[in-house]
């Protein structure tokens, strides 16, 4: 079983070790199901040109980016990104 990119890893491993079952939560299959904007991103090495202090503190951008809509989502980023650091 794995969680977002834990369902990744999880995809990966069930390619490398017997399993009766993957059980994917809140994660893509494959990288066809990857967001072309993502794909985008990735190609032109985005996440290496933000700062990692960009996200030390929530903000509109990285409240879409990690998907946090509901208040509680985003009070819960927002404590995400106070008890890790930035390069986490």
């Amino acid at each position: 079983m794995g969680l977002s990119f834990g369902g990744i890893i999880a995809t990966e491993m069930a390619k490398q070790i017997q399993t009766r079952k993957v059980i994917l939560i809140s994660s893509i299959k494959s990288h066809k199901e990857l967001p072309f904007y993502f794909k985008w991103l990735g190609k032109l090495h985005f996440h290496q040109m933000i700062p990692n202090s960009f996200f030390k503190n929530t903000n509109p951008i990285t409240n879409w980016l990690f998907g946090a809509a509901s208040l509680a989502d985003k009070k819960l980023l927002q404590n995400v990104f106070r008890e890790n650091e930035p390069s986490f």
